[in-house]
């Protein structure tokens, strides 16, 4: 994925989406997530399901860490 690409995915991101993922780029795990962010361990899944999809319907959360971490400025 370009940075571009990473940008205009973001771009579509609801704010809720986006701590999701800065969180996640920081290397925790989903129940952690949740407690940081206040929410359940379904609701971050919730809403990795929807990140993934406007990413990549094949992404992994691997990739999605990756791609958070290498484009963290972007």
């Amino acid at each position: 994925m370009d940075r571009e690409r990473f940008r205009a995915a973001i771009a579509e991101m609801t704010a809720a989406q986006r701590c999701v993922l800065q969180v996640l780029a920081q290397g925790r795990s989903n129940i952690e997530v949740a407690e940081e962010l206040g929410c359940s361990r379904k609701t971050v899944e919730n809403h990795l399901v929807v990140i993934t999809k406007k990413f990549s319907p094949r992404a992994r959360r691997e990739e999605l860490i990756r791609w958070a971490w290498e484009f963290r400025d972007a």
